[in-house]
């Protein structure tokens, strides 16, 4: 097997990387899709940022990262395993760069996408906000509630659910446009974790093997949650929606204007276009291949309330019934508003001038005749 060649990308490259992408975040059209990828990408940086000058502070601060994915190895492998993750970093880096170019030039799928990591109905954000939740109602930490999902023995057959979480998963599992339309759908069909487990001979599992079923349950209950968000995006994004909070399309900054060297007009001399005719053909004219996962739009108000009304049918609306002493989570309805169109007084006549006062009288069917009913008999 040949050896594989690691190149560590340079500082420079990083630095254009780290500029493009926040560049781009200046361009989307969401306020609140602005500040929140431009926080995860200072922050993703920030975390894996070494600088050459420190080398035994990098070395520790690359082991305490290392340890937290599990991918650390205290031998030769070490510097490796190193490039590997940063040339991994360097592809994703790409792929976040391309996801959010996408997004400004209007395809559907990236720029909702874009929408709902901002509104934490994926990604990191919206572990976050389960966290949260789970700390207002249930009296834990971010550790507890880690250390209960990574451990097995407390998810015995008393174990009870919080009651916030079981009263999200009935109303999410009753909501057809947010099980059918969440960024991970929900892998499980009843509100209640597994019981008392039968084997193949109607023999009841091992206690271990029910608590691991009861674990696995909750932590893919975890992982598919739509939770609440905070009163301020909530208001964001109704205002946005309603046309209360005023917004604009957002404006490129204009490049520099280049001119032409002479050199390009010498890029392709006939040779090289007959050489290419000869080995590949004719080239094609427009093709509809560049559009063949999508289209570009022109970003309008029109075209972002249609994709704010989508996040929000995924967002539940939390209050406290104290009738029935129960959490109620209501849902957007993914109905769109009819377009009204006023007109004026006195108007009538100028719309429906041309139409008769008298309705028109259709003619009568003919009534059948005796043979169609009957059945013809040839003697």
């Amino acid at each position: 097997m040949p050896p594989r060649h690691l190149i560590q990308p340079s500082q420079e490259e990083w630095r254009g990387m780290l500029r493009n992408l926040l560049r781009e975040c200046s361009y989307l059209p969401d306020p609140i899709a602005r500040s929140t990828c431009h926080d995860q990408i200072i922050q993703r940086f920030r975390r894996y940022h070494f600088d050459p000058k420190r080398r035994e502070e990098n070395v520790e601060k690359l082991k305490v990262v290392g340890k937290q994915y599990g991918k650390w190895h205290a031998d030769a492998k070490g510097e490796e395993k190193y490039l590997e993750k940063m040339m991994r970093n360097h592809k994703e880096a790409r792929k976040s760069l391309s996801l959010l170019r996408r997004a400004n030039e209007g395809y559907i799928k990236p720029l909702e996408k874009v929408l709902k990591n901002a509104y934490g109905r994926s990604g990191k954000k919206r572990a976050e906000l389960v966290t949260k939740l789970l700390e207002e109602h249930s009296a834990v930490n971010s550790d507890d509630v880690n250390a209960l999902i990574a451990s097995a023995d407390r998810f015995e057959k008393k174990w009870e659910v919080p009651k916030i979480i079981t009263d999200l998963l009935k109303s999410q599992l009753s909501n057809a446009y947010a099980m059918q339309h969440g960024d991970r759908p929900m892998p499980i069909k009843r509100g209640n974790p597994p019981g008392d487990m039968k084997n193949a001979w109607e023999r009841r599992m091992p206690i271990k093997r029910g608590s691991q079923y009861r674990r696995r349950w909750y932590h893919s209950v975890l992982e598919a949650l739509l939770p609440p968000l905070p009163d301020a995006d909530l208001r964001m994004l109704e205002g946005l929606m309603s046309g209360a909070v005023p917004w604009s399309p957002p404006k490129r900054r204009s490049t520099g204007q280049t001119t032409p060297s002479t050199a390009t007009d010498n890029q392709y001399p006939k040779g090289a276009i007959i050489r290419t005719v000869l080995t590949d053909g004719p080239p094609k004219g427009e093709t509809f291949a560049l559009y063949r996962r999508g289209r570009p739009h022109i970003i309008t108000r029109r075209f972002m309330c249609r994709l704010w009304k989508r996040v929000s049918c995924l967002v539940p609306r939390y209050r406290w019934d104290e009738a029935h002493n129960m959490h109620k989570f209501e849902w957007d309805t993914a109905s769109f508003p009819p377009i009204a169109l006023s007109a004026k007084e006195g108007s009538s006549s100028d719309i429906f001038g041309g139409i008769d006062v008298a309705p028109k009288t259709f003619k009568k069917p003919k009534e059948p005749t005796p043979y169609q009913n009957s059945l013809y008999i040839n003697p």
